[in-house]
C-alpha cells in the first residue's frame, strides 16, 4: 500500500501546499485507519483482510471461522459503513 498525501489542491477542499513527504504518509494512515475503525469492531478483521492483505473473501472466512458467504454479508456492511465515513 502506498501512503502518498492526495494531490494538493488550493481552494476550500485541500491544503494550499504541500506538505512533507513524512508527514503526509503519517497522516494519510491515520485517515485509512479511521476509515478501517468506521466499520466498527467485528466488521474491521474482515476488511482488513480482504482490502488490505488482498485475500480471497473465501480465504477469509476460513481464516476467521466464518461459514461460507458469511464473510459476503458482512463485508458489504463494512463497506457500507466505510462508505458512510466518507460520506459517498
Amino acid at each position: 500500500m502506498l501512503w502518498n498525501a492526495p494531490p494538493s489542491v488550493k481552494g476550500r477542499r485541500g491544503p494550499s501546499e504541500r506538505a512533507d513527504p513524512t508527514t503526509a504518509q503519517l497522516k494519510a494512515k491515520r485517515r485509512f485507519e479511521e476509515a478501517v475503525a468506521a466499520a466498527g469492531p467485528g466488521l474491521d478483521d474482515v476488511l482488513w483482510r480482504v482490502v488490505r492483505a488482498n485475500e480471497a473473501l473465501a480465504e477469509a472466512e476460513r481464516a476467521l471461522g466464518w461459514p461460507f458467504m458469511t464473510g459476503k454479508v458482512v463485508l458489504g456492511i463494512a463497506l457500507d459503513r466505510v462508505a458512510g465515513y466518507y460520506r459517498l
